[in-house]
């Protein structure tokens, strides 16, 4: 099938540390083809079809040698109307896990010979006002920034989105996509019991955290790690 999606960004002056939003809809008219999303980002993505987080994790990829994956969106999918969200990270600054490459992203969405949807200048897309941007703000110099959410902020309009002239050619991810399973659940072994917690896993685990928290006022969480 010919590649019809572009690389696009929510402006053609992006700096480091930004972020980004963008959302497409497609109607699927038959459930019998698999639907199947091709997508590279720079610099991370995480995408959101129906509400659910269905594909996330670009492979740290080089900007001369570009890597989309692949990832099967059926599951996520209902024939009509499906609504696709877009948060893309451009971290911009070199690091030991990462060398600077253009901000941006390019997505083809398909079932069978069919284009369901795809970057373009058609696409609507905003600056993420949760993610604060521009903080800069380096975990180390090997590992590269920390993320700032806000989730009381008031998100920005929507506009189309720019092309950035980018057009690498991509090559197929070396390695499976990371996938989200079951929360390995864990007992408190320690801490203070109000403000303090130590968990015990019951198993070595890589992966990521989960919290639920309640809050009558608004508060600041700060969630750090050391390599363990």
């Amino acid at each position: 099938m010919k590649q019809q999606g572009i690389w696009i960004w929510e402006n053609i002056n992006a700096k480091y540390d930004e972020f980004a939003d963008f959302s497409v809809d497609f109607t699927l008219k038959s459930t019998e083809n698999p639907v199947m999303l091709r997508i590279s980002a720079d610099t991370n993505y995480a995408l959101y079809v129906n509400g659910a987080l269905a594909a996330f994790g670009q492979y740290a990829d080089l900007p001369h040698c570009k890597v989309a994956d692949t990832h099967d969106l059926t599951a996520f999918c209902r024939q009509g109307e499906n609504e696709v969200f877009l948060h893309v990270w451009y971290h911009g600054a070199p690091s030991s896990t990462y060398r600077t490459g253009q901000a941006g992203v390019f997505f083809e969405i398909t079932a069978g010979d069919t284009m369901l949807a795809f970057s373009g200048l058609h696409t609507q897309c905003r600056k993420s006002a949760r993610y604060v941007p521009y903080r800069e703000k380096l975990i180390t110099k090997e590992q590269g920034y920390s993320v700032f959410y806000n989730a009381a902020a008031a998100e920005t309009p929507w506009h189309p989105a720019v092309a950035t002239g980018y057009d690498p050619e991509l090559h197929p991810r070396p390695i499976h996509n990371l996938t989200l399973e079951a929360l390995c659940p864990g007992t408190v072994i320690g801490g203070n019991g109000s403000t303090r917690f130590l968990l015990d896993l019951g198993r070595e685990e890589a992966g990521s955290l989960s919290l639920a928290l309640y809050s009558e006022t608004a508060q600041t969480v700060v969630i750090s790690y050391g390599e363990h």
